[in-house]
């Protein structure tokens, strides 16, 4: 789906059996899109069961998310074996109890990119691929959108970026500009310079890296 509207209105239009929102879609997130189908008489789905999609899974975001009304939660990326296990615990009646880690299991010393990594998210070596060159594209445009975000000292919006730039890092396996990433989240407040060029040459890294590996 292209957007948090288009969602909703795939939900107000169609019964599906199991909802899988992510928290940062453009437009409306998946709170959003659950809240409003909960309360709308008259959409289909009104009732259905949601999982959320997100790169935190904290103990704390866990149940923050149970109060708005979903019933569990995946971690972001979401890989193949994560989706299928959601989809079992769906089937058998205890979704609840569904927990993913909110990063992937990158190798100790990988560096840049780990290729198993990305295989294990994505399943296939030419999906992996695939991925790897929209992500390259991606990077490409990163440092503009990255210089757009720092002017106007927009931080939920940078932090929302650096969300889903941590998403596609899953999928491809970059583990490196991931952990770049992670740390910029755990702070507070606009990063200072030298955290900013930190990011921007990973970034070069990273894509250049990518190049070889398509």
């Amino acid at each position: 789906m292209g957007d948090g509207a288009e969602a909703l209105a795939r939900g107000q239009e169609h019964r599906f059996d199991l909802l899988l929102l992510d928290l940062a879609m453009p437009g409306l997130g998946g709170i959003e899109v659950l809240a409003r189908l909960r309360v709308d008489a008259g959409a289909a789905s009104r009732r259905s069961p949601a999982l959320a999609t997100s790169a935190d899974l904290s103990a704390a975001q866990q149940r923050w998310l149970r109060q708005h009304g979903f019933a569990g939660a995946v971690g972001k990326p979401v890989a193949l074996e994560a989706l299928l296990q959601a989809l079992a615990a769906y089937r058998d009646g205890v979704i609840g109890e569904v927990r993913e880690p909110s990063a992937p299991l990158y190798r100790t010393g990988v560096g840049l990119l780990d290729d198993d990594a990305a295989l294990i998210a994505c399943g296939d070596r030419a999906v992996v691929a695939g991925l790897r060159r929209i992500f390259h594209a991606e990077l490409v445009a990163f440092p503009a959108e990255l210089e757009v975000l720092l002017r106007l000292d927009g931080e939920m919006a940078l932090r929302d970026r650096l969300h889903r730039l941590r998403s596609s890092c899953g999928f491809c396996g970059a583990a490196g500009l991931d952990g770049v990433c992670r740390r910029l989240l755990g702070r507070s407040g606009m990063p200072e310079m030298q955290e900013v060029e930190r990011l921007l040459a990973v970034v070069a890294e990273t894509r250049k890296l990518l190049e070889t590996r398509f």
